[in-house]
């Protein structure tokens, strides 16, 4: 009978543990212990604050009349090349894409991100460091040249599209350093 009553109750218990759980508990839970057990790097962090930030311009430069449309804003590591790229795509409004607008987008996109930081001369390089580095203490091991080394690992690119690419399809890139003097900024056209 002691034996009857221990099986009836171990039934019991398992029936109602059943009952308790959803039916899918077990894939959310699998899933949420997953998420919660991928590591977030600080370069992950970093380039979602960057493409954030892009965001910004690029409401700026609708604002400023650039462009009519939002433009295409991104953030990608090529781990071949080591190297981060940031980019915006912009499609010209009414006029055929120049040279000399790429420039001009380019500048005022480095020049607007560098102003989220003091600096000087040296405010876009802090404003890279400070993309990269944790909110509040722990950054006392970071590496001496990290300022240098993110201004030679990020690459900033501007992309001008022609307004109506049936009639036109000629493109304007322009890419470099986001420390680079103008003239050192390359622009391509295809």
């Amino acid at each position: 009978m002691r034996r009857f009553g221990i099986y009836v109750a171990s039934v019991l218990m398992a029936v109602v543990a059943t009952l308790a759980l959803p039916a899918k508990a077990e894939p959310v839970e699998q899933t949420l212990n997953w998420l919660r057990t991928e590591p977030v790097t600080l370069l992950d962090m970093g380039m979602l604050r960057l493409r954030e930030d892009l965001r910004e311009v690029s409401v700026s430069l609708m604002e400023q009349g650039f462009t009519l449309t939002e433009p295409r804003v991104g953030t990608y590591y090529e781990w071949r090349e080591d190297t981060i790229y940031a980019y915006i795509a912009i499609r010209e409004p009414y006029a055929r894409p120049t040279e000399q607008t790429c420039l001009k987008i380019f500048a005022k996109a480095v020049d607007q991100l560098a102003k989220k930081q003091r600096g000087g001369p040296r405010a876009i390089g802090w404003y890279l460091e400070s993309l990269f580095i944790h909110e509040g203490t722990g950054n006392y091991g970071r590496p001496k040249r990290m300022q240098e080394s993110l201004l030679e690992a990020v690459k900033f690119e501007v992309s001008l599209l022609p307004p109506n690419p049936m009639e036109d399809s000629r493109k304007v890139h322009c890419h470099g350093r986001m420390d680079a003097a103008l003239e050192d900024v390359a622009v391509t056209t295809s």
